[in-house]
């Protein structure tokens, strides 16, 4: 297979690359591959400054260990002027080859270069540097090979790597902007469901942090059971569309301060029904789980929950996660009825309620954690979460809809 062919089959693999960690590991690799380079970084135009995003390197990780390597890469941005190597091949949209960077390339500032090769003990010599353009000619990023090697000897890149790696620069600027892409739709979908979940529980008299907490303490149980990074995503978006159901509460019975009569219970627990309403016949798998949530989070291990009377693991999972984690945050939190718990009291509840409201395997998970579960009740607090709309956050608001509109 000759190397044009090469970039072209690279090429397809790019374009089915969405996640953009590992479209940017799949870039490099791919590069260094092409070009027998011992290492690579990735920097990215943003706001007139280049930001670095990604970097291997095979020497290092051969020394250190490619975790150890990982965590010296530190994401970092410098102007997008001509004093830097990226910098000149981005403004000039031309690729710069250079046999020997500390030799040949005194006109620009190489302190990037040699601060990395002091602390690292490295040497970087032959560069290989190329804009990313895509098809509208403008530069997306820049990427940046570092020491052709042949065996063991550090060579300079060759002048024929150019008309393929062009070709390759530019599929990996049309991949970089459709992950950009991906994610920005990815976020807007996530943040919309965010809100509506926010929407029902803000009618409550809830904020945002009972969320982001119930979220990341079901995270929490599920890691410890084995899911893994997609899956507990998609735990926390789920879960936090416990309560979606409460938008179809009346008012009435949803704000009533004091106790609810037995007939007004029975509309308040049909907002499991509601939400499930709500999302049924989602087509995302995500907003399935999400279903799945909001019918069972207030059903019961030993079967007297609503509103199926659901026992044991009739229940679904996630279902059994979402109600013990809803316990936890309300019991541990501030209500208009109550002050919030302390670690014992909340403890002694949930002993008291293992194998009766909760899954007695998932009280022992959060018991594990516990110190965990309390981390995540610091780290999201109701008051740095309150949505208020005092009059600076009025003007602030009209500021924003003033420069939308200008």
């Amino acid at each position: 297979m000759s190397l044009l062919e090469e970039v072209l089959d690279i090429g397809i693999a790019l374009s089915r690359t969405v996640e953009w960690e590992k479209l940017l590991d799949l870039i490099l690799t791919k590069a260094r591959s092409l070009t027998s380079a011992d290492a690579g970084s990735i920097y990215l135009v943003k706001n007139k400054e280049l930001v670095f995003v990604c970097s291997q390197n095979d020497t290092l990780s051969k020394r250190l260990g490619k975790k150890k390597v990982q965590e010296l890469f530190q994401s970092f941005s410098f102007p997008l002027d001509q004093k830097s190597i990226a910098g000149f091949v981005a403004l000039s949209k031309q690729p710069l080859i250079l046999a020997d960077v500390y030799k040949e390339a005194h006109k620009y500032d190489l302190s990037l270069f040699s601060k990395w090769d002091r602390v690292n003990n490295y040497h970087s010599q032959s560069v290989l540097t190329l804009p990313l353009l895509n098809p509208q000619e403008e530069v997306v990023g820049v990427l940046q090979l570092i020491n052709a090697k042949e065996g063991e000897k550090v060579v300079p890149f060759k002048p024929e790597f150019l008309l393929p790696l062009n070709y390759f620069a530019s599929q990996t600027a049309v991949a970089i902007e459709n992950a950009r892409l991906y994610a920005e739709l990815k976020e807007a979908h996530l943040d919309s469901l965010f809100r509506l979940g926010v929407a029902a529980e803000y009618r409550d008299k809830e904020t945002s942090a009972h969320i982001r907490r119930v979220g990341e303490l079901a995270k929490l149980l599920a890691r410890e059971l084995g899911f893994g990074q997609e899956e507990l995503e998609m735990v926390f978006w789920a879960v936090a569309m416990h309560d979606v159901g409460k938008l179809g509460v009346p008012d009435a019975i949803l704000l009533k301060p004091g106790p609810l009569t037995p007939q007004e219970r029975k509309i308040m627990e049909k907002h499991t029904i509601i939400g499930g309403c709500i999302l049924h016949k989602a087509k995302s798998s995500l907003l399935r789980n999400a279903k799945v949530v909001a019918l069972t989070h207030h059903e019961r291990y030993d079967g007297t929950g609503y509103p199926k009377g659901l026992k044991g693991e009739e229940i679904p999972l996630l279902g059994r996660i979402a109600g013990l984690v809803d316990v936890f945050d309300a019991l541990s939190s501030a209500r208009v009825y109550k002050p919030p718990y302390s670690e014992e009291k909340v403890r002694l509840i949930l002993r008291e309620e293992k194998g009766k409201h909760f899954d007695p395997f998932l009280v022992e998970i959060l018991e594990d954690k516990w110190v965990e579960c309390w981390k995540i009740k610091d780290l999201y607090q109701d008051e740095k979460y309150v949505f208020n709309l005092q009059e600076t956050l009025v003007d602030k608001l009209w500021e924003e809809i003033n420069e939308i509109g200008s």
